[in-house]
């Protein structure tokens, strides 16, 4: 049973968890640099990346090497934007940004996932560019250079195993590793909390997406094998354990894709706005939903329309079910942690309504599943990909039913991959 009182708890501020703003390679450098092992523990494959670049930009040869993985969230959905707590890990899968100085103020900017080129002419004030992806890019150098950092032209290429839509924060890793690279090539630093901030006031105005903070703090201070305990509004962190014996993540891509921009998204946050507003009216010593106890909410939720009093029951439990989900991860209680995923996705479904047919397919193919712990979407919702927390022998048994069950109802395959928790973003001078 979920408390009565608002929650307080005691973390660490994170400080000194910023990493050097440049990494050299671990392998010999020169015409042949190979594999590149980051930060993050992922293997990057340097040469096709050198290829493409020097395909797209007339033979040239990046300086740098920026990568930002992209993101699970374990628990905790849609608390972030009502200040209240996330359990994010960073997974081994992200964006990488390839990038060479050059001497005039021009960026040129291309995307392999598109496969298209922006030009953005870093004299003139920051207008929207044609292609939405590219405005990413062009709002983390227009904040660098409000915020005083000198930024230079470039020759840019990004590279991603994320899908965009997914649900797996591949914006945000985009934002952070465009952040490293350009910093790198100014021979600028900035503490990992600040450019987490920028890139989340960068998404807002350059992208029209008002997300939460958690992105980028996890594509940013996440570490190998821990998850990312995050109070949203104190912004202080703590590193949970997440290497669980003999136990595997799998993330499950229904291919039907959201954008956080998306009308859904702001209508939940809408909602939750106007339920603060109520308990305040009435009273109740609130800011956000994060202050927002079951005893208020059992007081005037009544005076609430339903919807607006379904998306506060939710939050208030949400940020419950994130603390305990802590103490289960620290005691190793897995099924315990799997169950709490099991009633976060049904809270998703029928209070914050977010949920999908898609999503709820998979989560029900998994608790099927013999040896599956728990299961939930991840994300934004609306689509995009859920998680699977289930037994290391049961992995290959998951994957065959979601191809049996899922690809043949919605008649379409569903990405099925294993991932483990990873460390956060890094660039290397190549």
């Amino acid at each position: 049973m979920a408390s009565s009182t608002p929650m307080s708890v005691s973390m660490s501020s994170g400080v000194g968890t910023d990493q050097p703003r440049v990494n050299r390679p671990s392998v010999a450098g020169g015409p042949r640099i190979g594999l590149i092992v980051l930060r993050c523990r992922r293997m990057v494959n340097v040469e096709p990346i050198l290829t493409r670049f020097q395909t797209v930009f007339d033979g040239q040869r990046p300086c740098y090497l920026a990568q930002a993985p992209g993101r699970v969230n374990l628990i905790g959905e849609h608390t972030d934007y009502n200040d209240g707590f996330v359990l994010p890990v960073a997974i081994d899968r992200g964006v990488c940004v390839a990038l060479r100085p050059t001497e005039d103020r021009l960026l040129t900017v291309h995307s392999t996932t598109y496969g298209q080129t922006a030009e953005m002419d870093l004299e003139e004030d920051p207008a929207a560019a044609a292609q939405s992806w590219a405005n990413y890019v062009l709002g983390v150098a227009a904040l660098l250079m409000r915020a005083g950092v000198r930024i230079g032209g470039a020759e840019m290429l990004i590279d991603s195993d994320l899908p965009p839509g997914g649900g797996l924060s591949s914006s945000a890793a985009l934002e952070v590793a465009t952040a490293k690279a350009l910093l790198a090539a100014g021979g600028s630093f900035m503490p990992a909390t600040e450019i987490a901030q920028m890139c989340r006031e960068a998404e807002a105005e350059y992208a029209g997406s008002p997300c939460g903070i958690m992105d980028q703090y996890a594509a940013l201070l996440a570490r190998e094998h821990h998850a990312l305990f995050l109070d949203c509004r104190t912004l202080r962190f703590d590193h949970v354990p997440f290497r669980l014996e003999d136990i595997r993540l799998a993330v499950v891509d229904t291919g039907l894709r959201h954008h956080v921009s998306g009308r859904g998204y702001e209508q939940r946050r809408a909602l939750c706005e106007r339920g603060v507003r109520c308990l305040r009216e009435r009273g109740e010593p609130v800011q956000a939903l994060r202050d927002a106890t079951e005893d208020m909410l059992a007081a005037h939720g009544g005076d609430m329309p339903p919807e607006v009093a379904d998306c506060c029951r939710h939050v208030i439990a949400e940020n419950h079910r994130v603390l305990r989900a802590v103490e289960d991860l620290r005691g190793g209680a897995v099924h315990d942690f799997g169950r709490l995923m099991y009633d976060s996705h049904q809270s998703l479904r029928d209070c914050y309504r977010v949920s999908c047919e898609e999503l709820d397919a998979v989560v029900g193919i998994a608790s099927d599943t013999n040896g599956v712990y728990g299961a939930r979407l991840t994300g934004a919702g609306f689509g995009g990909c859920a998680i699977v927390l289930l037994e290391d022998r049961a992995a290959e048994s998951l994957r065959e039913r979601i191809r049996s069950l899922y690809d043949n109802r919605f008649a379409r395959p569903a990405g099925v991959f294993f991932t483990t928790a990873a460390g956060g973003a890094t660039c290397v001078e190549l």
